[in-house]
């Protein structure tokens, strides 16, 4: 087929739907081809968004040529590191609970009546490309807030309160109220109560959104996934002591992963539920996938994937409210997870970093083994380690220094960026490293690997004996602000037990931030980071969380 066989708009919806290393090939094809790829914003739109691991919402009203200003000035600050300080929120560092989602930063604060019964939340609208930001607190809640999180897109906010009924047994209550006035949200069933024996004041809890179903984990008691809007239930079940559930997190709204970390090997159980579930349904098991075999027992697994709040590929791409949303969502396939294991290991926690992304998960995979695990004795596909493994990142060492690792789609943050190193020799023989100082941001997204891949091809690699004072880290740190590291086999020793092969490849950008940064969030358009005052704790540990961005001049307040 000739070029001219077609018309020229017919050639640019089919180069629309192409993927990127096709469409870069295309250029050197013909300079029609060329031209089209260069100068056409909807050629180029789709370009940019698989590059970015991203697609569009589809349901935001903006124009084309809007949508891609957004989308390159966003990943041009992510790829080059340039993001800027434009703003700050004073915080109170005893804040047990905060959240950050779609733009929105929400913390706990104390009542100020002094009643420790209550709590309340304080709301920050974050500078965006798309509003200028806001801040609000919300009415304190007549009971003590266990812990929450938030939905911007649906205007949610869902609040876990432990209580005990009349007969004294423990319960939890969900609330779904509105992120706008903390009141109950118009389209809310309404409070959902789930009663146990098992709840204590010690209780951990585990909460995620996936459009209009929440799901909540109570480690020693229960898992289930409720719809917000209808109170139906799609899975409940009750703790298992011998099989616990360490963690979960959603893969799309129609699919969950649970881990269960005491089994041997520890497990990845892929599930569906249906939406038209009732109080009596439960989940499909699809298929369960090994994660590395440990010799002494598993301590914990903790996984971190960013949960998408809404769902670009829903019809009408889901409510509208006054927060909105950029025009573009990072892909569920290409999502990063980050999964922390910690081992017993003589008394002692020995811990191990794997990596994937999402779209490991999704795979239909042939000449895999088939046990019977379903609830009636049905075949299930089980994906052995080694099947699997190439698509991994994995290393000893954990992300215990970073707090608790923040994801956003295929990027993460670290607050060193050798904690996923092993390779990095401790400069002078001491235990401090030449990149102790910098926040980095790991990206998955394999365009993104092959970009910082082509730039250390172009130069030299700049070497830099010891001793090291301060100045010269800080220019090491600016020399080498780009790295991509992949995991070298562990081998059977220490805690794995059988060898363990990934191949996954990780592109770190260093951030020029300061060394007083404690914690670090990501989202779509921002990285913030947490900083200590230098009175902290004669202040009650008071700080600040600093918001860093690109070409914004709005400064919110927060209280």
């Amino acid at each position: 087929m000739s070029q001219a066989s077609l018309p020229v708009e017919i050639w640019i919806r089919i180069l629309c739907n192409l993927p990127c290393n096709t469409l870069l090939g295309l250029k050197q094809v013909s300079k029609t081809f060329y031209h089209l790829i260069e100068t056409d914003p909807r050629v180029q739109y789709a370009l940019q968004l698989d590059m970015a691991g991203c697609e569009d919402v589809g349901s935001s009203g903006k124009p084309i040529q809007d949508r891609l200003n957004y989308l390159k000035s966003i990943e041009t600050s992510f790829k080059t590191g340039s993001l800027l300080t434009k703003a700050w929120i004073p915080i109170n560092g005893g804040t047990r609970a905060y959240e950050l989602q779609g733009g929105v930063y929400a913390q706990e604060r104390h009542c100020e009546d002094g009643n420790s019964q209550k709590s309340g939340i304080n709301v920050c609208r974050l500078p965006s490309l798309l509003h200028p930001g806001a801040s609000w607190s919300l009415p304190d809640f007549e009971y003590w807030l266990t812990d929450f999180t938030l939905n911007p897109h649906d205007d949610l906010l869902v609040t876990v309160e432990k209580s005990r009924s009349s007969f004294d047994r423990p319960w939890i209550i969900l609330r779904f109220l509105s992120l706008t006035d903390g009141y109950r949200h118009q389209q809310s069933y309404g409070p959902v109560r789930i009663q146990s024996d098992h709840c204590d004041s010690r209780q951990h809890f585990i909460i995620h959104i996936m459009g209009d179903f929440v799901g909540l984990l109570t480690l020693k008691w229960h898992f289930f996934i409720v719809n917000w809007k209808t109170g139906t239930f799609h899975t409940r079940s009750d703790h298992d002591p011998k099989d616990p559930i360490h963690d979960f997190f959603f893969l799309d709204n129609t699919r969950f992963v649970l881990v269960r970390g005491q089994r041997e090997p520890p497990e990845f159980e892929i599930y569906s539920f249906h939406h038209s579930g009732d109080d009596r349904s439960q989940p499909t098991l699809l298929a369960v996938y090994h994660l590395p075999r440990t010799v002494e027992p598993v301590q914990n697994i903790t996984c971190r994937i960013d949960p998408p709040s809404f769902l670009p590929r829903s019809p009408g791409g889901g409510s509208q409210t006054k927060f909105g949303h950029l025009p573009f969502y990072p892909r569920l396939e290409d999502r990063a997870i980050v999964v922390c294991i910690d081992v017993n290991m003589h008394g002692s926690s020995m811990s191990y970093t794997l990596v994937t992304r999402a779209s490991s998960l999704f795979k239909v995979r042939n000449g895999v083994k088939s046990e019977a695990r379903g609830s009636n004795g049905e075949e299930i596909p089980v994906v052995e380690g080694k099947l699997w493994m190439k698509e991994t990142f994995f290393i000893h060492g954990g992300l215990a220094n970073n707090y608790s690792c923040h994801v956003y789609g295929s990027r993460f943050l670290l607050l060193h960026s050798t904690q996923l190193d092993e390779n990095e020799a401790s400069p002078g023989g001491n235990d401090t490293r030449i990149y102790d100082y910098a926040l980095t941001i790991a990206d998955v997204n394999p365009v993104m690997v092959a970009w910082v891949r082509s730039r250390l091809a172009s130069r030299g690699d700049p070497v830099l004996a010891p001793p090291f004072d301060e100045d010269e880290i800080r220019q090491r740190m600016q020399q080498d602000q780009y790295r991509v590291i992949n995991s070298n086999p562990v081998k059977t020793r220490c805690c794995v037990e059988e060898g363990w092969t990934g191949e996954l490849s990780i592109a770190l950008t260093t951030l020029s931030l300061p060394r007083e940064s404690v914690v670090g969030m990501i989202d779509g358009e921002r990285v913030l980071t947490i900083r200590k005052d230098a009175d902290w704790r004669e202040r009650g540990r008071t700080g600040a969380l600093h918001i860093h961005t690109h070409e914004l001049n709005r400064t919110p307040t927060i209280g």
